[in-house]
């Protein structure tokens, strides 16, 4: 159940994650007196009990491929001139989210808005119908809704546990930023000091923190993530979280696992990773993978991050090369906001199970 090869790639890649994306809620001064990494880790922390903010991101990727198939060719073009943007705020203590959602697809836009609660989440895609071929007045100017507790019950065999309290969220959360910021290494953070950037339509000065993820760095990552895995505190917390996503793991299972784990260290360290790293450039071509991170701070608040990651894969003579660029914009941090959900009843809304079944009926009659 607990697989370690392929559990520590998972580990080291969603601790990046993490990172990179968190938004942060701190009141820190002299940021430029101290380290990269001291400024994010005190503002991940403080991110955790944050309240509310309006955000918007924007994604858009780029693949590349000498595999000559006109199916290929085609996905590619038609990522190629994709993009995704989401704009939206957040009420924390309210529970409630509001966004709007833009995607297009080759010259083709498509838009949504959607809200979500701790009880339903209502989804606006107009031309959502015309896709499915399905006539209803309620896909074209209503919203679909999903009911939490219906679509958490799909799930049940998979032992998630969805009740968390706020305090466990916190808990767990801190646990989960301060190991992971155990795992990277200085080096990978640099403090370029204060520069102007534009957030949501304003120019303000904020402190860029850049980040650069090459093989080197992802190695070190990987391995500093194999040491810490077998010390106690570092594995208890491991374990907490893992429970999270499968109530089904035993600590004796898991102290089992890491305790071969800690005897493959013990014997050598470097020969487990150089296999890890051989059995994954059979197809990553780390020497043309890299991240590139730009992060703005503003008085200890994570306000903008830029990414850009190139992954290449390969197998024998064939090559992908993937591009992803996303930017995310963080403003009006803990200031009041106003969400409401429009009233929903059967004029305007339709349940996600009775439209799939609406759509399984116009295939077959």
């Amino acid at each position: 159940m607990f697989n370690r090869k392929n559990n520590l790639l998972m580990v080291a890649l969603l601790i990046i994650t993490v990172i990179f994306t968190a938004c942060s809620n701190t009141d820190t001064t002299s940021q430029s007196d101290r380290s990269a990494k001291e400024v994010l880790l005190e503002a991940a922390l403080n991110d955790i009990n944050i309240n509310s903010q309006e955000f918007k991101m924007g994604v858009n990727a780029n693949l590349n491929t000498n595999v000559n198939d006109p199916e290929l060719t085609m996905l590619a073009e038609v990522l190629n001139n994709s993009t995704i943007s989401i704009a939206g705020k957040t009420d924390v203590d309210a529970s409630i989210t509001e966004l709007d959602l833009t995607v297009n697809f080759s010259g083709l836009g498509i838009n949504g808005k959607a809200f979500i609660n701790e009880e339903v989440v209502a989804l606006q895609i107009p031309m959502l119908g015309m896709f499915l071929d399905v006539q209803d007045d309620r896909l074209t100017n209503g919203y679909i809704v999903f009911n939490v507790e219906e679509i958490m019950s799909e799930f049940q065999d998979y032992e998630y546990d969805a009740n968390i309290s706020d305090d466990q969220y916190v808990d767990i959360a801190t646990k989960f930023i301060e190991m992971a910021f155990d795992i990277l290494d200085d080096e990978i953070f640099t403090n370029k000091g204060n520069e102007e950037v534009t957030v949501g339509n304003s120019d303000l000065e904020a402190t860029r923190i850049k980040a650069e993820i090459g093989k080197d760095e992802f190695r070190s990552i990987l391995n500093n993530t194999i040491t810490l895995m077998t010390e106690p505190d570092f594995a208890d917390n491991l374990f907490e979280i893992l429970t999270l996503f499968d109530t089904n793991i035993t600590k004796a299972e898991f102290d089992s696992e890491i305790a071969l784990l800690s005897m493959e260290i013990d014997d050598n360290l470097e020969e487990n990773l150089d296999e890890i790293f051989n059995e994954m450039s059979e197809f990553i071509d780390f020497e043309n993978s890299k991240g590139l991170i730009d992060m703005y701070i503003d008085q200890g608040h994570t306000v903008k991050s830029i990414i850009e990651m190139t992954l290449n894969l390969k197998d024998e003579d064939v090559s992908f090369a993937l591009d992803l660029n996303m930017t995310t914009e963080t403003w009006n941090i803990n200031e009041p906001v106003t969400i409401e959900i429009p009233e929903l009843d059967e004029t305007n809304s339709i349940d996600l199970f009775e439209l799939i079944g609406i759509y399984l009926g116009s295939l077959f009659f």
